[in-house]
């Protein structure tokens, strides 16, 4: 069945309408797709710059920091060098001070020193008479001592 004249063309009316409705939504959409997108391109330019802006500065900072280590590793190495030097001074330093001590290191008798003495004693006539005499030598005096507890 088809509608009465009068519906058809109102429906057809209708429709004219509600095409070139769509047809000038269209046009302003495209306008603003082409304008928007040309405003997104701006935007992407000036921000590409900013990024290339901060990735050189980026790299003239690692440029630095790389100058900055290798002037830290050299100084450490001449540090490692100096410290090198000064503990050999110091074994040097060291040896030369144990050899000293160990010449003024107070006189005393090893185990063996007061076997060998007592046996050598023992055999000496009795009673053996022994003077110790101390003028102010507390090492020397010691040292006497040591020998008188053996007698």
């Amino acid at each position: 069945m088809w509608p009465s004249y009068e519906t058809a063309s109102s429906i057809y009316d209708k429709a004219n309408i509600a095409l070139l409705l769509g047809l000038v939504i269209g046009v302003i959409a495209t306008v603003l797709i082409v304008w928007m997108g040309n405003v997104k391109e701006e935007y992407l330019k000036l921000n590409v710059g900013t990024a290339n802006a901060i990735a050189e500065k980026a790299r003239v900072d690692a440029a630095n920091a790389n100058i900055q280590a290798a002037d830290a590793n050299e100084r450490t190495a001449n540090i490692e060098k100096h410290n090198l030097e000064l503990q050999t001074t110091l074994e040097r330093e060291r040896s030369a001070r144990l050899k000293l001590e160990a010449q003024i290191a107070p006189r005393s008798l090893a185990t063996a020193q007061r076997e060998a003495l007592d046996k050598a004693l023992s055999s000496a006539p009795k009673p053996l008479t022994v003077k110790l005499i101390l003028l102010g030598d507390q090492e020397a005096g010691m040292y006497g001592e040591q020998i008188l507890s053996i007698l």
